[in-house]
């Protein structure tokens, strides 16, 4: 004979109370994220049941309510610290450092710092660059975990999910720093550029505009030849 696993009405009206006595930080929570809690904290329990549960505390003012944004949220019932929190203590980030050359950082800063900024658009993620040392520059790559605030009503991704894909950001933009560093280790000469190129495109560039120069001077010579040719034959007089 197999026990009845199922919750009681009970359990889950303790479940929300503890939940909404629970919150400090916030003054109210969603309905749809407070279902997503008491579910998997109350063994046996179903959606359906939580919003039975829940209308009827509603109903009979167990639980206040109020409209933010058009949408109607639950009321926190324990002591809530309104005193505004810091960007640090709201946003949490997990970080890597790299050893970079100067010349690597020199070619991320390069025009604005438009490869910088391209991978960190690609990959999410924030680099910083300190400059401190004379060989070498430390790289930091930084990415943010999603905070309460940013994540949707269901709270689709748990805490494994989070970590993989903050850790993922994080890789990416690593892989494409070590890839940069691979092909300024095999052709340092397109890292130091000197004025005008290396020696070798200086040497080409001039090679190209030589011969840039004898075309149009030998096409020059063809026209004014043609046109000397037309002018004649306008000048000629027939007797």
């Amino acid at each position: 004979m197999s026990s009845d696993t199922s919750a009681t009405d009970k359990h889950v009206e303790e479940a929300i109370l503890a939940v909404l006595a629970s919150l400090t930080t916030v003054n109210s929570i969603r309905p749809n994220k407070l279902r997503k809690i008491i579910c998997k904290q109350v063994k046996g329990t179903n959606w359906t049941q939580y919003q039975v549960v829940l209308d009827r505390m509603v109903s009979e003012n167990a639980i206040q309510t109020k409209k933010e944004e058009g949408e109607k949220v639950l009321l926190a019932t324990g002591d809530v610290n309104t005193e505004e929190p810091t960007k640090e203590s709201r946003i949490q980030t997990k970080k890597t450092t790299l050893q970079i050359p100067q010349a690597v950082a020199r070619h991320l800063t390069r025009k604005g710092h438009s490869k910088q900024k391209n991978i960190e658009k690609n990959t999410k993620t924030m680099m910083k660059i300190d400059r401190s040392q004379k060989d070498e520059v430390s790289l930091t790559i930084e990415a943010e975990y999603p905070t309460n605030e940013s994540e949707d009503e269901d709270n689709k991704n748990d805490d494994n999910d989070v970590e993989e894909i903050v850790q993922k950001r994080i890789n990416a933009a690593a892989l494409l720093i070590k890839n940069m560093i691979k092909s300024y280790k095999k052709n340092p000469e397109h890292f130091e550029k000197k004025a005008g190129g290396t020696f070798a495109e200086q040497a080409e560039a001039k090679k190209r505009k030589e011969e840039i120069l004898k075309k149009r001077h030998k096409k020059r010579s063809m026209d004014e030849q043609r046109n000397n040719k037309q002018k004649k034959k306008k000048e000629r007089k027939f007797y």
